[in-house]
C-alpha cells in the first residue's frame, strides 16, 4: 500500500505556514505546537505568538472540517488562557463573530462547548464588555436565525 498524504506532508516551515496548510495533518500539527508554546507561558504573556496569531484566529476558525476546529478550539483555549488583554481586545469583536457564526451552532456538541468556553473566556481575559456591546447586538440580530440562536445563547451565559 502506498503512503498516504499525511504521511508525505511536509511539516517543516513557521507555525504561520503550516496552520493554513491545506494538508489537516499539518494544520493539526502546526495547532498542537501553538498549543503547546501557549501552555509553557505565564498568564498575561505578550509573547511574539500573541501578537503574530491573535489577527488570525477569524481565519482559522473558518475552517469546515469539524476534526480541524475542534483542534483550533482546544488552541484557542490555550492561547486565550495566557494571552495578555492589551493584545485580545482589539480583536475580540472578530473572534465573537467567528465564534458565533461557524463554531456555536455546529451540529458537533464538543465544538458548541468548546466555543462558548472560548466565549467566555475572552470577557473573563479582556474584562471589555463595553467594546462588544455593538457585535453582541448585531449577532442577536443578525439575519442567520442560526447564528442569531447562537447569539442568544452565548448572551445569555454571559448573564448568568
Amino acid at each position: 500500500m502506498g503512503a498516504t498524504s499525511a504521511s508525505m506532508a511536509d511539516n517543516s516551515g513557521p507555525i504561520e505556514k503550516r496552520i493554513l496548510s491545506k494538508n489537516w495533518s499539518v494544520r493539526a500539527g502546526a495547532y498542537d505546537e501553538l498549543l503547546n508554546l501557549c501552555k509553557n507561558d505565564q498568564p498575561n504573556s505578550k509573547k511574539d505568538h500573541y501578537n503574530q496569531h491573535c489577527a488570525e484566529w477569524k481565519v482559522y476558525l473558518k475552517d469546515s472540517n469539524p476534526g480541524a476546529l475542534e483542534k483550533a478550539l482546544d488552541c484557542l483555549l490555550a492561547f486565550l488562557d495566557k494571552i495578555h488583554p492589551s493584545i485580545l481586545v482589539p480583536e475580540q469583536n472578530s473572534l465573537i463573530l467567528m465564534l458565533t457564526e461557524k463554531c456555536l451552532g455546529h451540529a458537533k456538541p464538543n465544538i458548541k462547548s468548546k466555543a462558548l468556553e472560548c466565549f467566555m473566556l475572552i470577557f473573563e481575559v479582556g474584562e471589555n464588555f463595553d467594546e462588544s456591546i455593538e457585535t453582541l447586538d448585531s449577532l442577536l440580530k443578525h439575519k442567520n436565525i442560526k447564528v442569531m440562536t447562537s447569539g442568544t445563547q452565548a448572551v445569555a451565559s454571559l448573564v448568568e
